[in-house]
């Protein structure tokens, strides 16, 4: 008996993770970014307009382990971000998640 994994091939070039997209300055995310890996000095990720995409996620990764000296700030385009107009990282190595519902952005 063949392998279950065995039926399922995955094309050259494709990934069962999530898509990952690295930066190192600030950043207007976009509908295919999954997480955000962010690395360097003080950034701003800005979310992309959320009535696009109700329901999508992002997670947002001080990759650097720096955000305790460069904070990342975190900013909708549009809406706000859990009542507020800002979320900003300021520990090293912290992470969150954010959804929307097509009106606001909110942490998880």
């Amino acid at each position: 008996m063949a392998n279950a994994l065995d039926l399922f091939s995955i094309p050259s070039g494709l990934s069962l993770g999530k898509r990952y997209k690295a930066v190192s300055a600030s950043y207007t995310t976009l509908v295919a970014d999954e997480i955000v890996g962010v690395s360097g000095a003080s950034v701003t990720i800005t979310l992309a307009d959320t009535c696009k995409w109700p329901g999508k996620i992002f997670t947002i990764k001080d990759v650097g382990g720096a955000a305790g000296t460069s904070p990342i700030t975190v900013t909708p385009q549009s809406g706000n971000l859990d009542g507020s107009s800002n979320y900003i990282l300021n520990l090293n190595y912290q992470a969150i998640d954010v959804f929307n519902d097509g009106t606001n952005w909110f942490v998880a």
